[in-house]
């Protein structure tokens, strides 16, 4: 994957960082399970490949009581393990856990890609140390295979689309186009809303997702079900439910 070609970000703000797995061993206090993923996980590299930074892209730090974007870094990991959405949500988990820039993570291997990003507030007890606030994650996506909604996803991530007023509008730049990418997944559209709009879209995705979870526990509860009374009560329910799904999705 060329990465330099995905973001188009400028020159000076370009690195090439191997970033170890024994920075986190030695350096971090990972938990037991953090630890052993880390270890077990051996087809694996994470290399630094940007560093967005007044110095380097003419974008101003935002800071106040509760936020800090002094710098935005963006950090590739590639896998060549079978189970690479497993191995990337964790993976994203960890760095985006102990490391305390906001972060822009691009996970892959041969055929997908994943985008990951978190807000983070200061630590109320430790001005040194973060508190995720949300994350958003795509799910894997076939880069190998072009479509015009890719298209479009991938043209948001240009250094060029984002919003340069400061370093935090910058940052949230890459998570409307995540939260585009969501959005298209439903609606077969892509389209970057503004920073109010997405927020509501990211809602009415977690409410579908939500609604779609009680929907399969429904439908795995009524195969056990011998009643017949029951079983049009489930139904109904089940109908309800999706009708509530129907809703969200032509709202988005």
């Amino acid at each position: 994957m060329k990465l330099n070609e995905l973001f188009a970000l400028p020159p000076q703000s370009t690195l090439s960082k191997r970033l170890t797995k024994a920075f986190f061993l030695d350096k971090v206090p990972l938990l037991s399970a953090e630890k052993r993923f880390l270890e077990n996980t051996t087809n694996m590299t994470m290399q630094i490949v940007a560093s967005l930074k007044p110095e380097t892209t003419n974008v101003s730090v935002y800071e106040d009581k509760k936020e800090s974007y002094k710098e935005v870094i963006i950090i590739a990991i590639s896998f060549a393990e079978s189970n690479f959405e497993a191995l990337a949500v964790k993976c994203c988990e960890i760095l985006q856990k102990y490391l305390p820039h906001h972060l822009l993570l691009i996970a892959y291997n041969d055929t997908h890609l994943m985008l990951n990003a978190s807000t983070k507030r200061i630590a109320a007890n430790d001005a040194t140390k973060r508190v995720i606030e949300e994350n958003y994650i795509t799910a894997p996506i076939m880069y190998s295979y072009s479509t015009s909604i890719l298209h479009e996803f991938l043209k948001q991530l240009h250094f060029a689309q984002l919003d340069k007023t400061n370093l935090k509008t910058l940052y949230q730049s890459y998570i409307r186009a995540i939260i585009a990418w969501q959005i298209a997944q439903v609606n077969n559209s892509y389209q970057v809303r503004d920073g109010k709009r997405s927020q509501e879209d990211v809602q009415k995705l977690n409410k579908i997702e939500t609604l779609n979870q009680a929907i399969a526990g429904l439908q795995m509860k009524i195969k056990k079900e011998d009643r017949i009374s029951e079983q049009i009560a489930i139904n109904v329910r089940i109908k309800e439910l999706k009708e509530e799904v129907k809703q969200l999705k032509e709202e988005l």
